[in-house]
C-alpha cells in the first residue's frame, strides 16, 4: 500500500529488539530468517528514499489493529485493500498528534 501511495519516507516501528537489530546490522543475514531478512532490507533500500527504524512500546496500536484484521480474514480469500481503513486512519493521525 505504501508503495501505491507513492510515500518515499517510512518508519519501521518495532517493539522487538532482534527485528530493529536484523534490520539496522548485518547480524542475522546468515541466520535461518536470514533471507526474509535480506529482502525488507533490499525492500527498503530499492522502495523508500529514507527509513528509520527505532523500537517503541507506545506506537505500534496501528501493528496490533492491522494483526487483528489480517487474522479475522478466512485462510482461503485474498486481502485486498483500496484504501486505508477509517481505524488505522485514525490510529495514524492520533499517533503523529501525539509525537509533535
Amino acid at each position: 500500500m505504501v508503495l501505491q501511495l507513492q510515500i518515499g519516507r517510512i518508519s519501521l516501528e518495532t517493539d522487538a529488539a532482534m527485528v530493529k537489530q536484523a534490520v539496522i546490522s548485518t547480524d542475522y543475514d546468515l541466520s535461518i530468517c536470514g533471507g526474509l531478512v535480506l529482502e525488507l532490507k533490499q525492500l527498503l533500500v530499492t522502495n523508500f528514499v529514507s527509513f528509520q527504524s527505532y523500537m517503541s512500546r507506545e506506537c505500534n496500536r496501528v501493528d496490533h489493529v492491522l494483526a487483528l484484521l489480517g487474522s479475522a480474514c478466512l485462510a482461503q480469500s485474498e486481502l485486498v485493500l483500496v484504501a486505508i481503513p477509517v481505524c488505522i486512519t485514525r490510529l495514524v493521525a492520533k499517533d503523529i498528534s501525539d509525537h509533535e
